[in-house]
């Protein structure tokens, strides 16, 4: 089961970590809502020790409490590696995002820390 992260996508779905979105952003103009002009950007959510994270191909992150109004929720991590792969993420990256996940969740385990929402901003 994935965590919540406490937040919803531009359609009010909520999101949790390992969730694949897309949104489409200009350096110049800041965020659209389709490609004319702006690039699309697929990222996944991601947790760390900081909080919850848009991260993409680059492996450049934005803090998902910033940006989820502009996100909208396409997939996960575990049914749709098909996005990310197309997104420009490699199959290693993809590994490496899963094991960091992995390690994530077994360390709140041992801490056993409380069921938060781990993004409220």
């Amino acid at each position: 089961m994935q965590e919540s992260t406490g937040l919803k996508d531009k359609y009010g779905k909520e999101l949790f970590v390992g969730d694949v979105v897309r949104f489409y952003y200009s350096a110049d103009r800041g965020y659209g809502t389709s490609k004319s002009g702006y690039t699309e950007m697929i990222d996944i959510i991601i947790k760390d020790d900081d909080g919850c994270f848009f991260v993409c191909n680059l492996g450049y992150g934005a803090f998902a409490w910033r940006h989820h109004k502009q996100a909208e929720k396409i997939g996960t991590i575990d049914k749709n590696k098909d996005l990310l792969i197309g997104a420009g993420f490699s199959h290693e990256d993809i590994k490496e995002i899963e094991t960091k996940m992995a390690r994530q969740n077994t360390k709140e385990v041992v801490a056993q820390q409380p069921t938060a929402p781990c993004c409220k901003g």
